[in-house]
């Protein structure tokens, strides 16, 4: 769930701040590139109206990711939203 003025600001798309339309886009990507990633919300807490959430994604590199191919390898990275 997320709202129509959602704005990502995503260290894998610099210098872009990606809307709700733009966001999907990139999902689609990361879904083509990762079809079995798995996410894990690890931790997730509120102050007012500040949302934190850590979380991990796991899975294999399966197609290919903008310009770079198929690796058929394991991921698993981790961060903050």
């Amino acid at each position: 769930l997320t709202a129509s003025s959602l704005i990502v600001h995503d260290a894998a798309l610099p210098n872009q701040k990606v809307d709700l339309r733009g966001y999907k886009e990139a999902e689609s990507m990361y879904n083509k590139a990762f079809p079995d990633r798995k996410t894990k919300i690890e931790d997730i807490f509120s102050v007012d109206d500040k949302v934190c959430i850590r979380w991990s994604v796991q899975g294999h590199h399966k197609g290919n990711l903008k310009d770079i191919s198929a690796t058929n390898r394991d991921f698993k990275v981790s961060g903050l939203s």
